[in-house]
């Protein structure tokens, strides 16, 4: 497991943190306005409100006869997973993306798992699951009203209707025309949801295959540099299950990848980026000592040129100092897949402290510089702080001291950014990006212990580097779950370069199995799915995008 260098010694002190603030400058969404629903004659299909996308929006299944709300059972985020019925308290395994696929036909999402109801033929007979999205008629769905306000949902596939059972399982039958196959539907404004798409390409089968980072990087031609830490690859680990044997561990302590322009989530498609820093296959950075001893983790970065210039933190170093240090990488020529070795600098005011580590965020916003994001851990909080460089001379930085850019980093409250939390605090796990002309912060409760509780993520925005920034807005619920028990989750970011054409922006954290005392290698196989990249796709509306 990730040896998590800031955590362990704060460790009490951000619980009790985490206690105290709960109800602290936290917008709980909630659940959105309902926008009312236009309920037709007899047979004609559903017709979603104006939405962000046009042909999609976000619903409330609710069944007739029962009162109760569709969702996903025991919140599960695995294909073959069954819906049923529970009281309504609006989590994303309670909400429904319903788009508008023509020819009167739908597909029915989940905002909790990214997944998609279909029908599936198992122990002779048609069963309602979630799965992966796909094209095939399974997965479409005839939503027509009754003619008495509510409506049914055929199958394509099938002919079969979405029908309500005493037990609270939906499954699949002929439709009879009674009220176990109505629906009534609240639609809402467009919410977060999980991106199965993005989730799905983390299940790599080659190169780095596993590992808990995932900064990426955008380049002037659209490929992107994913960029991570402690990671397995495939050298001997992973089995012909898909799983890890009990007893392994991570062979090498980050990689990059490269995803071509097209941004397609095949995870064929993109490779790891050869450097010659290290004598370990597929790790870009080597370690400052003995490589199972000592790590170099990099994380946020940003391109200048054909250049790429890294955050790396290094340790731990012989005199028990941690560097952290700037690589420049040269891209390779021509799209190659080699980019020689990386030139590791030190930073005055950044390598010869220990204070604030600038690893929350490299943004970019076009006015010739780039603007780093650092934190500093004081007793009971985690301060936010911003540093500069001149695109043109990325070695040389500058510091916000409150008034001008100082040649040193100042730890005094007028130097920290603003209006950023609780108490001009941030959590544990913060990250800073630019999108849309705005600066937009991320933030997630601390992960790291047993069943974390609440378990969710944050965004806010401002239109200064420095802040203000507006109040914390809850996006998203992080369910992940192994043997009964959350997993431990961090390292956010924020994706602003995958753009999907529906006005959606893409954040991800990471995995790292649980704290909990409770086994996590049964049968004696580790699933590496517990230990990768998850996304997350939040409209633009709902952070004032």
């Amino acid at each position: 497991m990730k040896r998590y260098h800031l955590l362990y010694f704060f460790v009490a002190m951000l619980l009790l943190l985490q206690a105290c603030t709960k109800n602290s400058s936290r917008t709980a969404t909630g659940t959105n306005a309902i926008i009312p629903l236009h309920y037709p004659p007899e047979g004609e299909k559903l017709k979603i409100a104006a939405d962000v996308g046009g042909n999609y929006g976000t619903f409330q299944l609710i069944s007739v006869s029962t009162g109760k709300s569709a969702e996903i059972a025991n919140l599960s985020l695995a294909d073959g997973g069954q819906a049923d019925l529970v009281a309504y308290t609006g989590t994303g395994h309670q909400q429904w993306r319903l788009s508008d696929e023509g020819n009167g036909y739908f597909k029915i999402m989940n905002d909790g798992s990214g997944k998609y109801m279909q029908s599936y033929y198992y122990n002779n007979t048609q069963q309602l699951i979630q799965v992966f999205s796909d094209t095939s008629s399974a997965q479409l769905w005839s939503i027509t009203s009754t003619g008495n306000g509510y409506y049914k949902a055929i199958n394509k596939s099938t002919g079969l209707a979405i029908t309500s059972v005493d037990s609270g399982v939906l499954k699949l039958a002929p439709y009879v025309n009674n009220n176990t196959q109505w629906w009534s539907y609240n639609q809402f404004a467009s919410q977060a949801y999980r991106d199965d798409h993005v989730v799905s390409f983390f299940h790599r089968k080659h190169g780095s295959i596993s590992f808990d980072q995932g900064n990426s990087i955008p380049l002037s031609d659209g490929r992107s540099v994913w960029v991570t830490e402690d990671t397995y690859t495939q050298n001997d680990n992973l089995q012909p299950n898909g799983e890890f044997k009990c007893g392994w561990f991570f062979d090498i302590h980050n990689s990059l990848l490269l995803q071509p322009a097209n941004h397609s989530w095949d995870e064929a498609q993109t490779n790891n980026i050869i450097t010659h820093n290290s004598t370990h296959q597929y790790e870009a950075l080597a370690s400052p000592g003995d490589h199972n001893a000592t790590e170099t983790w990099p994380g946020v970065g940003v391109e200048i040129g054909n250049h790429v210039y890294m955050y790396a933190y290094e340790g731990p170093q012989q005199n028990g100092f941690n560097d952290v240090v700037i690589y420049d990488f040269t891209e390779g020529a021509g799209g190659s897949l080699d980019w020689g070795t990386g030139v590791r600098h030190a930073i005055p005011g950044v390598s010869d402290q220990d204070t604030i580590t600038y690893a929350a965020g490299m943004v970019k916003p076009g006015d010739g510089y780039v603007y780093a994001y650092g934190t500093q851990n004081v007793f009971l909080v985690k301060f936010l702080y911003v540093a500069r460089f001149a695109e043109n001379n990325p070695f040389v930085w500058t510091f916000w001291n409150g008034t001008t850019w100082a040649a040193r980093p100042s730890y005094n409250t007028a130097a920290q950014v603003t209006n950023i939390g609780h108490d001009n605090s941030v959590q544990a796990n913060t990250a800073i990006s630019y999108v849309n002309g705005k600066y937009v912060m991320m933030q997630m409760d601390l992960g790291y212990f047993c069943d974390n509780n609440p378990h969710n993520i944050y965004m806010s925005t401002s239109t200064s580097m420095f802040g203000p920034f507006t109040p914390l807005k809850t996006v998203f619920t992080i369910e992940d779950m192994i043997s009964g028990h959350l997993c431990n989750y961090y390292t956010p970011a924020i994706h602003p370069e995958f753009v999907n054409g529906k006005n959606e922006l893409l954040i991800t954290y990471c995995l790292n199995y649980t704290s909990c005392q409770v086994s996590t290698c049964p049968d004696g196989y580790l699933d590496p799915n517990f230990y990768q990249v998850k996304g997350v796709r939040v409209p633009y509306s709902e952070i004032g995008l």
